[in-house]
């Protein structure tokens, strides 16, 4: 009797997608633009925030332990681009109703030029939601 070896099973891990320096940049730019609109935390548990947005997407891994609200946002984006870009869409697709609700009721509304350089810089880093953006009723 021939003993058969057992055939290793490698676990095909998925490549973390590089960042050059101009994503990160526009990461950066992203995070400022986005964080005026979704704050990054909030004192209330459950409020609109990017915090929970993370925690309801099942991405709480990529929340960054400490920093201020910008390098906070920024070092969520940047793993979720990283690792999900799909789901990177979907972030900004299903919350910017959202947000831009809250900045209106706060008495400061999201006003168009905002959207556009927030639309140029999603389309640098491949995000279309030009469509979305343009479909929303801004002063």
């Amino acid at each position: 009797m021939a003993k058969k070896k057992a055939a290793k099973r490698r676990r095909k891990l998925k490549q973390k997608k590089q960042l050059s320096a101009g994503i990160i940049q526009n990461l950066r730019t992203l995070a400022d633009q986005f964080g005026k609109i979704v704050p990054a935390t909030s004192y209330r548990k459950g409020a609109f925030c990017f915090q929970t947005i993370a925690k309801k997407s099942g991405l709480v891994k990529y929340w960054p332990a400490g920093g201020g609200k910008k390098e906070l946002i920024f070092g969520f984006l940047k793993g979720v681009y990283r690792n999900h870009p799909k789901t990177f869409y979907k972030l900004f697709r299903e919350n910017i109703a959202q947000g831009i609700e809250r900045r209106h009721k706060l008495g400061d509304p999201v006003l168009e030029a905002e959207m556009l350089g927030l639309d140029q810089t999603l389309r640098a880093l491949d995000v279309n939601l030009s469509k979305e953006l343009k479909a929303l009723n801004l002063p």
